[in-house]
């Protein structure tokens, strides 16, 4: 590594340090908010300095120790890992979260893993995720259920994504590493959507070696643990030639049956109607088309998002810019934009040599500054227009001034 390596993998680690004193010395939930500045000034100072990258091994290596300091810090950013837990755990009692709520679970097997259900979120919605996910979860239970082995397990995930980044595009993939943003939901958070986002590298690399029944595979499990890479399902199916074109596709159909059957019934998920119909937070482009259309926002933003994909299954020919496309896409106009959501839009960015998302998700983290207004006693917070201006805002303008440079560099 040189010098000028070896320094941004230090100012990533001492982010690191930092963040998670932070999150450990916090005593009530509103104050992790002080987290924010510590992440935009480590997300800005990496952005700034990750120009050119070291070696496969020195970029997994630094990656892995940025991240190693956020294994054990509590959750408190986003609980969601309480939830995967405590479904991994009914699932082997037998159980169906697709469709009993954790609290109908609890109320009928009350000896299941009381201290992880008493902190699962939105206890009475039964579960939205994948038959993929679920198999994940299972396997975080079978590991003995704790939130460090769901870190690591995540944490182990990205690894993987920051080599796969780095066959790619290796000052991505360095950026990626010591970006704060996945570095927080990565390994403290353990979002679903690393490994996810993994098997769907993973199948964007077996694509570009010219296996493509293997790379279409590892799309559908993508999909399979949660839903965004069937987006790329219709680019990837092109790549097939001959027989392969209709054999891989049933294959994957069979497999998906295999492992949906056992967990869905004759009936949409419960708790997928409430998430698509009910939920909203901090969109880029919902947030204003609310206040100016009402009930109608949630509809157009279906539609154009609707048209965006036929339009990149129809004229794309590489996976890497159809799940670019669709990951911006999916950012913009989503009524419910958590930080780790923008995960989607910025692996395939770098992977691609783009820093605008990078750019963004230096600000992206700001909007945890809601967890400032917690109310112990509701168990909710006040997501009003001040937090849309505190992040979105500065997130656009830091993408705009990023492309601006970056096309000026692209012309000397």
């Amino acid at each position: 590594m040189t010098s000028g390596q070896r320094a941004t993998a230090a100012i990533a680690w001492m982010g690191a340090l930092v963040a998670s004193s932070v999150l450990h010395a916090a005593v009530e939930r509103w104050q992790v908010a002080f987290i924010v500045p510590v992440v935009v000034v480590w997300g800005a100072l990496v952005l700034g300095l990750a120009r050119d990258a070291p070696p496969l091994r020195h970029a997994v290596l630094a990656s892995i120790l940025v991240r190693l300091w956020m294994v054990g810090t509590p959750p408190v950013l986003s609980d969601d890992v309480y939830r995967y837990l405590w479904e991994g755990q009914a699932l082997w009692a037998g159980h169906a979260p697709l469709y009993m709520s954790p609290e109908a679970v609890m109320a009928a097997d009350p000896t299941l893993a009381p201290a992880l259900g008493s902190r699962v979120n939105h206890p009475e919605l039964p579960s939205v995720y994948p038959p993929l996910a679920m198999a994940w979860f299972a396997g975080l239970a079978f590991l003995g259920g704790a939130v460090p082995a769901a870190q690591l397990a995540t944490l182990a995930a990205d690894g993987v994504t920051v080599a796969a980044l780095h066959r790619l595009h290796p000052r991505g993939a360095w950026l990626y590493a010591l970006s704060p943003l996945p570095v927080l939901e990565a390994a403290s958070g353990a979002h679903i959507d690393v490994p996810a986002i993994t098997l769907s590298l993973l199948g964007v690399l077996a694509l570009r070696a010219h296996r493509a029944e293997l790379g279409f595979g590892l799309l559908v499990a993508g999909a399979l643990a949660k839903l965004f890479p069937l987006v790329t399902l219709p680019t990837a199916w092109r790549r097939l030639r001959g027989a392969s074109r209709w054999w891989t596709p049933l294959g994957a159909a069979l497999g998906v049956a295999l492992l949906a059957l056992p967990l869905l019934r004759a009936s949409i998920p419960p708790g997928l109607v409430a998430y698509g119909t009910r939920w909203s937070f901090n969109g880029p482009l919902f947030v204003p088309l609310h206040g100016a259309l009402g009930a109608l926002a949630r509809p157009i933003a279906l539609a154009v998002g609707a048209a965006i994909g036929v339009g990149v299954a129809w004229r794309a020919r590489d996976v890497l810019v159809a799940w670019a496309v669709m990951g911006v896409a999916f950012v913009m106009l989503t009524p419910t934009m958590h930080p780790w959501y923008l995960l989607w839009a910025l692996v395939p960015s770098l992977a691609l040599g783009r820093r605008e998302v990078a750019a963004a998700a230096v600000f992206v983290p700001v909007s945890y500054a809601v967890l400032a207004t917690w109310d112990e006693t509701t168990g909710s917070w006040d997501a009003g227009p001040w937090l849309w201006a505190a992040t979105w805002p500065p997130a656009m303008g830091a993408a705009a001034l990023v492309w601006a440079a970056d096309r000026r560099s692209s012309l000397r």
